[in-house]
């Protein structure tokens, strides 16, 4: 799915995988492709956790949010960013499990 150049759009860009924000980083990409947290995260985050989710939504305001649906494809394959459009949900309840998604139309594409 990635373009041969080894882009990862979830790589934050200048950190280092062993610095201590580097997982910060990655989460507000992840946020800022496919959206905020749902509020049922609540049912499974003590209030800490939910405090630093809520900070994390201001800290990309709108006007920076770039929705993976507007990825082209000249930078992902259609079939692609569907497959990861149906998987990619900020709740992993949401997301389909290994053995749904191993029945997904994407793996028998040729």
């Amino acid at each position: 799915m990635a373009p041969g150049d080894n882009h990862n759009i979830f790589r934050p860009k200048n950190i280092e995988y062993c610095d201590e924000a580097y997982n910060l980083e990655v989460v507000k990409s992840q946020f800022r492709y496919f959206g905020s947290f749902p509020g049922k995260v609540k049912e499974i985050f003590n209030d800490e956790t939910v405090r630093s989710i809520i900070i994390l939504m201001h800290m990309i305001p709108e006007d920076k949010m770039t929705p993976f649906k507007y990825v082209t494809e000249r930078e992902t394959a259609k079939e692609d960013k569907e497959f990861v459009l149906r998987i990619m949900h900020m709740d992993w309840r949401d997301r389909p499990t290994a053995k749904e998604l191993l029945q997904d139309e994407w793996f028998r594409a040729e």
